[in-house]
C-alpha cells in the first residue's frame, strides 16, 4: 500500500488520508502509530526538499504520532539541511493549526533560536519573529496565545544575556528580542532598562547591535521610548558631566544615533523629544551632554534655554557645541543675536561661571569666517541698544 500511494503522492493523497482515518478508527493508537512512523518517516524521505505535500499531509491526518518530532527535529538539526526551510514552516504550521502539537513545536523553535549554527539560527529567529507579530497566520487559532509565549521567552533570554559575562553569548540570547523589537518599538523600553545593571561585556553586545536595531524603527516611536527613559533616569541632583550620576552613556548613544539619522534622512527629531530633553537639562537633573545631539533641531525661540546648558558644559565640548550652532544649516540665529545672548546673559541667575562665558565670546570671535566685521558692528551696535553706554 506504502509502495502504491507513494508513486504519485500527490494524486493519491486521499488515499492515504482514507488508509490513515480507517485505522484511527478501527484499531489502536498502538497500531496506529507504529504504521504511520513508518508511512511518515518514508514521505519525509522520499518527497522532494521543499515539496509542501508534506505539510499538508500533516495537517491533515487524524493523529501525529510521537515519533513524528524526531524526523521533525532532523529536518532541522543544521543549516545546510535542504530540508531546513520546509522543515521550520511545517513547525510552524503545525504550532498554529495542531493544537496537541504547540507546546512540542513551539519549544523547538524557541530552541533553534539560539543555536550554535548560524545558518540555522538566523532564519528560525526571523520565522518565530513573523509568527509572534501575526505574519502570515490569519487563518491560525489562538495566535495570541502563541505569540504571548513568544514574547516572554525572548524577554528571558534577553535577561540571561545581560548578565552574561561572554559578549557573543549575550549577542546570540539577544537575537530573537531584538527581531521582535524591529517589529515592536515599544519593546525597547525593557531593553534599555536592563542594560542600567547589565554586564560591561553585555552592554557591549548590546551598543554594537543598537544601530541594526534602530535603523530599522520608526524615529517617532524610538523617541517617545527615549524620552521616557530620560525621564525614569535617576538623578541625584544637579549634574553638569555625563560621567557623573544621572546621566547613561548608552541614552546618549541612542539620542546620537536617533539625530545622526534624522539628519542623514535630511528630516527632524520630534519636536516633543527636543523640548522634553530641554526641560530635563533646564531643570538641573540631567547633563548638558544631553543637549548636544539636538543642536541640529533647537529652534531660535528655545536659544534662551538652550545656551546657559551650553555653557555648563567642560571648555572643550562648549566651543564644539557652539561650533555646531554656528554652522548649522539652516543657521539657528543671526551670528551678531548669539553674541547678543552671550552678552545678555545673566550669570548669577543662570549659574553660569562668567569664565564660561568669555571663552564663548572668545570662541565666536575665532570664528571669523562667521563673525566678520559686518556681523560684530551688528552685534555691538545691538548690546548698545539694549545697555547704553554711560555718559
Amino acid at each position: 500500500m506504502l509502495e502504491h500511494v507513494l508513486e504519485l503522492p500527490h494524486e493519491r493523497l486521499e488515499l492515504v488520508l482514507a488508509w490513515a482515518y480507517a485505522e484511527y478508527l478501527e484499531h489502536s493508537v498502538e497500531r496506529y502509530d507504529e504504521l504511520f512512523d513508518v508511512v511518515l518517516a518514508t514521505y519525509n524521505e522520499r518527497l522532494p526538499p521543499n515539496d509542501r505535500l508534506w505539510t499538508k499531509l500533516l495537517l491533515l491526518l487524524p493523529r501525529l504520532p510521537a515519533g513524528l518530532l524526531d524526523v521533525l527535529r532532523a529536518d532541522v538539526a543544521y543549516g545546510a539541511n535542504p530540508r531546513l526551510m520546509l522543515g521550520l514552516t511545517t513547525l510552524r504550521d503545525l504550532l498554529l493549526q495542531r493544537d496537541a502539537w504547540r507546546d512540542a513545536c513551539a519549544s523547538l523553535l524557541l530552541e533553534l533560536c539560539s543555536s550554535d549554527d548560524e545558518a540555522l539560527r538566523a532564519p528560525a529567529v526571523r520565522l518565530v519573529a513573523s509568527i509572534a507579530a501575526g505574519e502570515g497566520v490569519a487563518q491560525a487559532a489562538n495566535v495570541e496565545a502563541v505569540a504571548w509565549r513568544i514574547r516572554r521567552h525572548a524577554a528571558e533570554q534577553m535577561q540571561a544575556g545581560l548578565v552574561s559575562s561572554d559578549e557573543e553569548t549575550t549577542g546570540k540570547l539577544l537575537l530573537i528580542y531584538l527581531a521582535l523589537c524591529a517589529r515592536s518599538p515599544q519593546m525597547l523600553e525593557p531593553l534599555l532598562t536592563g542594560l542600567a545593571d547589565a554586564t560591561p561585556e553585555a552592554a557591549a553586545a548590546v551598543q554594537r547591535q543598537l544601530p541594526g536595531l534602530l535603523l530599522q524603527l520608526p524615529i517617532e516611536p524610538v523617541s517617545e521610548v527615549l524620552l521616557k527613559q530620560l525621564r525614569n533616569e535617576a538623578a541625584g541632583g544637579p549634574v553638569t558631566d555625563a560621567t557623573e550620576p544621572g546621566a547613561s552613556p548608552l541614552l546618549l548613544l541612542v539620542l546620537q544615533m536617533v539625530a545622526d539619522r534624522a539628519a542623514a534622512e535630511g528630516g527632524s527629531v520630534p519636536t516633543t523629544l527636543v523640548e522634553g530633553v530641554i526641560e530635563l537639562v533646564t531643570a538641573g537633573s540631567h547633563s548638558s551632554t544631553y543637549l548636544v545631539p539636538l543642536l541640529p533641531f533647537v529652534l531660535e525661540h528655545q536659544l534662551g534655554a538652550v545656551l546657559p546648558a551650553l555653557l555648563r558644559l567642560p571648555t572643550a565640548d562648549m566651543r564644539e557645541a557652539l561650533a555646531q550652532l554656528l554652522h548649522a544649516e539652516p543657521p539657528l540665529t543671526r551670528p551678531a543675536q548669539l553674541m547678543v545672548e552671550l552678552h545678555v546673559l545673566d550669570v548669577d541667575t543662570q549659574q553660569v561661571p562668567l569664565k564660561a562665558v568669555m571663552d564663548a565670546v572668545q570662541a565666536c570671535l575665532n570664528e571669523r569666517t562667521i563673525f566678520t566685521q559686518e556681523e560684530l558692528t551688528g552685534a555691538l551696535e545691538e548690546i548698545v541698544r539694549l545697555e547704553p553706554l554711560p555718559l
